[in-house]
């Protein structure tokens, strides 16, 4: 699951209108300081204006591709109700608004095709995995990612609290404090010797009873799954779940009356912490790669390699621009110290092209790369 749609970044992709409009902003979402976005925007078509001057662009179809952009800025409700981030594109046939979950750099671009490299960032940057909400009266899975969660069914079968699961073999202290246990922190310590050894035990045995279900759930997707739940219970299920993925830290705390996105967010942030494996692992090989002809870091061969559906894996530094043109014919690269009429982003170009020929694209910080320059890239041969 994720906000922006792979479908749509496709169909923009493959959009063969020009000239075309893309247009990125963040957006102030509460408080007073809403009405800056519709100056923001307004500031970003001034800047479309003259692209489109730098073009030559016809004053009839300028005027028809700019009419309905122009109407946007005086949409008082429109402003009011924003994203932290908003895109849109247009062309002769197309005039797409996209809201964003994030903010994005402000940009406004004319090129042959569509910019859409923040979209790509957002799409790949993302990362699915599930929430698993435990409670001694509670179990709920959720499907989620950085911007979105959905209760997963469990199966019929699968008890979701320690009374469904037991009945009536519940020992009464059990049973007692069950229906007592609301706080964030409600463990199982009070009580002393067997007592206490055997609500522990009920308490395993209600877990080991939930994990099929969860696994079944789950099928065979490879997600990490983040556990919630106040602090005696996530050592339980992990000792007596079989899933292969759990997390090893959790979000703390009774999960039964915390909305959904609140968990979602706890469980991205631990996700967060740690490295990301994956993009450690492809800038570790990018120099023996490079020693073998399989790499560059030079802008100029990454392009060509992108557009051959060459490229395997692609480094894009965050924020970046270079300025450009790409005869596909003369396979020439060009490549401007600053913006001319008609020049395209060629990050933007390589990046794209990598992605719709299934390739991998990594946007990272500049001093994250491997390289000097802003882009580098692994290829398949």
């Amino acid at each position: 699951m994720s906000v922006i749609d792979p479908t749509l970044v496709r169909a923009l992709l493959r959009n063969s209108d020009s000239p075309c409009i893309s247009l990125y902003m963040p957006s102030v979402t509460a408080g007073p300081e809403v009405r800056q976005n519709a100056i923001r925007y307004g500031n970003l078509l001034s800047e479309v204006e003259g692209l489109l001057d730098d073009l030559e662009v016809e004053a009839d179809r300028r005027e028809q591709l700019m009419t309905p952009l122009r109407r946007l800025t005086d949409d008082r409700a429109f402003w009011n109700q924003q994203t932290p981030g908003l895109a849109v594109f247009r062309t002769d046939t197309v005039f797409q608004i996209l809201p964003l979950p994030e903010p994005v750099e402000e940009l406004a671009t004319v090129e042959s095709r569509f910019h859409l490299l923040p979209l790509l960032e957002l799409l790949t940057g993302d990362r699915h995995f599930y929430v698993l909400a435990l409670s001694l009266k509670s179990v709920r899975l959720f499907d989620a990612s950085r911007h979105t969660i959905e209760e997963v069914p469990l199966p019929s079968d699968t008890p979701t609290s320690l009374r469904d699961a037991l009945g009536w073999e519940l020992t009464e202290p059990t049973l007692q404090h069950h229906s007592d246990a609301r706080g964030p922190n409600s463990g199982i310590s009070h009580g002393q010797g067997g007592g206490r050894d055997e609500r522990k035990g009920e308490i395993r045995k209600f877990m080991r009873m939930v994990d099929p279900g969860v696994a079944a759930a789950i099928g065979d997707r490879q997600s990490p799954v983040v556990l919630a739940g106040v602090d005696f219970l996530l050592p339980m299920y992990r000792e007596a779940s079989a899933l292969p993925n759990i997390l090893e830290r959790g979000v703390e705390g009774n999960p039964e009356h915390r909305p959904p996105e609140e968990l979602r967010d706890e469980a991205w942030a631990l996700l967060s912490e740690g490295p990301d494996e994956a993009l450690a692992a492809e800038i570790e090989r990018f120099g023996t790669l490079e020693a073998r002809g399989q790499a560059s870091g030079e802008l100029r061969d990454v392009v060509k390699a992108a557009t051959d559906g060459r490229v395997k894996t692609l480094f894009v530094a965050r924020d970046a621009h270079r300025w450009g043109h790409f005869d596909r014919e003369r396979r020439a690269v060009e490549v401007h110290d600053e913006r001319r009429p008609g020049d395209a982003d060629l990050l933007d170009l390589a990046a794209l092209e990598t992605w719709a020929d299934g390739g991998r694209v990594y946007v990272v910080e500049a001093g994250s790369l491997p390289v000097d320059g802003p882009a580098a890239a692994t290829y398949r041969y």
